[in-house]
């Protein structure tokens, strides 16, 4: 699986700067067009934040410009490009290299259709924020290079990594999409995929989030596409009032929508963070049916297991 090399040439957040949690919009471009279907994701390569590393030579005493040889390639390099580039800093907070383990990759789902965008890519990223050990304010490696390192025009490689159990139906087929937060962005890509085919099935996105003067990510488009009737929008923006309110409530009160959707056929997708809210959706599918149906809760669990069966019950969840 090769790398591929790309221009960052639109950051721009989509949250309030006063905000607790920041969302940024992102698009990458190439000169030629690179294979990638709704679903995908990339993994991009990053660097530690060089503030952390000056903070490690610091620490213990070490000169960047000291001559080592890296652990996996046995080449020699030098020690400061070694920790920007190649080291998870935290595997060596006692600083024994010995002990390095290698800067992985950060995995994003790409919230863009190649078919109207064959050159870009859009990434839909929230910044991990957060007090570290020492009682600093920082950011996770990815956030800091996504939002602070890249400046505009500038370079990042990254792979595409197909998902082939997240595809789109045929366009004849109904979906419901369910993601809340940043699971919003390979939907983007099926709602674009589906108006550039012309597809004539019914689309149904269950999208939640804090606050819907904040947060309601594209919310001119998807906002757009459900006045003309080319998207069924639930919305879930959970502090907008004293009782929180999930995507799972949302479902609840849409059940006979719900089961008219699968009536016909249609397809359900859910991405978004696997323990709390992947869980409490397919717990509330699992709820639902066995209210309609009357049936027990382990027939309701086989039902919901015939539906990914049948492929007609997906997931991308982390």
């Amino acid at each position: 699986m090769s790398k591929h090399n790309a221009k960052l040439v639109d950051r721009r957040y989509l949250t309030p700067s006063d905000v607790e949690k920041k969302t940024l919009h992102l698009e990458i471009v190439f000169e030629e067009p690179i294979a990638y279907l709704p679903g995908d994701s990339i993994a991009i390569d990053v660097l530690n934040p060089p503030s952390k590393v000056e903070k490690w030579l610091k620490k213990f005493d070490r000169r960047g410009s000291e001559r080592i040889e890296h652990k996996r390639t046995k080449e020699e390099i030098d020690l400061y490009s070694y920790l920007l580039e190649h080291v998870n800093l935290q595997s060596v907070q006692e600083g024994d290299l010995s002990r390095a383990r290698p800067l992985m990759p950060r995995f994003y789902s790409i919230a863009s259709s190649s078919s109207i965008f064959p050159n870009q890519i859009h990434l839909l990223v929230t910044l991990d924020e957060f007090i570290d050990g020492e009682g600093e304010k920082t950011m996770g490696v990815g956030s800091h290079y996504l939002a602070n390192y890249l400046s505009l025009y500038d370079t990042c490689r990254f792979k595409v990594f197909p998902n082939e159990l997240f595809r789109l139906p045929e366009p004849t087929t109904p979906i419901i999409m369910i993601g809340p937060g940043t699971g919003l962005a390979p939907f983007k890509a099926f709602l674009e995929e589906r108006i550039y085919q012309n597809a004539p099935a019914k689309n149904w996105l269950l999208f939640g989030e804090r606050n819907r003067r904040s947060h309601f990510y594209y919310e001119d488009f998807l906002v757009g596409l459900s006045e003309t009737g080319q998207l069924d929008l639930s919305l879930a923006f959970s502090r907008d009032q004293d009782k929180k309110i999930y995507v799972q409530d949302r479902l609840r009160e849409n059940r006979e929508k719900l089961f008219s959707y699968l009536e016909e056929g249609a397809s359900i997708y859910i991405c978004g963070d696997a323990k709390v809210m992947a869980k409490g959706v397919t717990e509330t599918l699992e709820e639902l049916y066995r209210d309609k149906m009357g049936v027990s809760d382990d027939e309701a669990r086989d039902w919901l297991r015939r539906l990914k069966g049948e492929k007609r019950l997906h997931l991308d969840v982390y």
